[in-house]
């Protein structure tokens, strides 16, 4: 399996503090966000991390080759900050052309509290989702049961499903759908997003599920 971790953003809500730092090396309850997101991981039977950087990314990089020197990892720059959405694709050349491995996606500023073994060891595609109840502006997954039925980016009504991870196990499938949105340059406030190629996805046939997870709160420790 490989892990795909976009830390490109610039962190614009968490400013003055993301103004020297990127939002993945803030620190939480003694520890970097990254390494709250790669230490979990460490129990998987990981074949190659790749990280998208972009915002301080040079500051990503050599933490991680700093930290974690025997990582199996790559970094790829996404040059023009799009989207998540934008930033996978940038990944294509490492991920775009699956060999029939799984790829789980596990959003950069997103600290996850789950049983990881059982989260992948899911046969089809899988979304971690949160329910909130209130306004968050970030993807959001809808559905009956564990079935999705569509996304939906930043919404406006409350008890929303957020999704912070993701299993893909039709990897050429989304890459393809990614590629037709950025294609046809459908954007959402000047971004391509993750949500709109999933739900391409789900229109091509896909079956995407969700699980709860727990979704660490970490931002209102730097909130004024």
């Amino acid at each position: 399996m490989r892990v795909l971790i976009p830390v490109a953003g610039r962190g614009s809500r968490l400013r003055p503090y993301t103004n020297t730092v990127p939002k993945a090396l803030l620190e939480y309850e003694g520890q970097t966000i990254l390494s709250h997101i790669l230490e979990p991981l460490k129990q998987l039977d990981i074949s190659e991390y790749v990280f998208v950087i972009g915002y301080l990314g040079e500051q990503v990089q050599s933490y991680v080759e700093m930290n974690y020197p025997t990582l199996p990892a790559a970094f790829v720059e996404q040059t023009k900050l799009k989207g998540v959405g934008h930033a996978i694709y940038e990944t294509r050349q490492f991920l775009g052309c699956s060999d029939g491995s799984p790829l789980l996606i596990v959003l950069g500023d997103v600290i996850i509290d789950t049983d990881w073994q059982n989260f992948v060891a899911c046969r089809q595609s899988v979304v971690g989702i949160q329910t909130v109840e209130q306004k968050k502006s970030y993807g959001v997954a809808h559905g009956v049961g564990d079935r999705i039925s569509f996304f939906e980016e930043k919404p406006t009504q409350v008890d929303s499903k957020l999704a912070g991870c993701y299993l893909i196990h039709e990897v050429d499938l989304l890459f393809n759908c990614l590629a037709k949105i950025i294609e046809s340059e459908n954007l959402i406030d000047g971004e391509y997003q993750l949500t709109d190629a999933l739900d391409l996805m789900l229109y091509r046939g896909a079956h995407i599920f969700m699980r709860e997870v727990e979704m660490v709160d970490w931002e209102k420790e730097y909130q004024c």
